[in-house]
C-alpha cells in the first residue's frame, strides 16, 4: 500500500513539474491566456503519453497540435532544448 501512493505521488509531481515547464513557456508567448490554453496543452501532450518533463524528448512538433500553433511548438521544443542541453535530469526511487 505504501509503495503504491508513493508511486502515484511520484507520478502527480512529474505531471507537476511537467506543468510549471509549460506553463513558464507559454507565459513567453505574450497575448496569451495561459490558464486556458494550459490544460488544453497537457491534455495533447497526455495522448501521446507524455506524462513528465523528461519525455519531452520524444514530443514533436505535431503532437502539440492542436491547441498550439507550429511556430508556438517549436518554441516550446526549443525551450526544453535548450534547458536539457546543460542537465542531466535524476530520478531515485526510495522503498523503505
Amino acid at each position: 500500500m505504501c509503495l503504491k501512493f508513493y508511486l502515484l505521488g511520484h507520478f502527480q509531481l512529474k505531471m507537476e513539474i511537467l506543468k510549471e515547464f509549460i506553463f513558464s513557456a507559454l507565459t513567453d508567448f505574450g497575448n496569451v491566456n495561459v490558464e486556458q490554453l494550459l490544460p488544453d496543452v497537457i491534455a495533447a501532450l497526455e495522448k501521446t503519453g507524455c506524462d513528465s518533463l523528461e519525455d519531452m524528448k520524444y514530443v514533436r512538433e505535431s503532437d502539440f497540435s492542436p491547441p498550439l500553433t507550429p511556430i508556438q511548438a517549436r518554441k516550446i521544443l526549443q525551450r526544453w532544448q535548450n534547458l536539457s542541453s546543460g542537465m542531466t535530469i535524476y530520478c531515485y526511487i526510495y522503498v523503505g
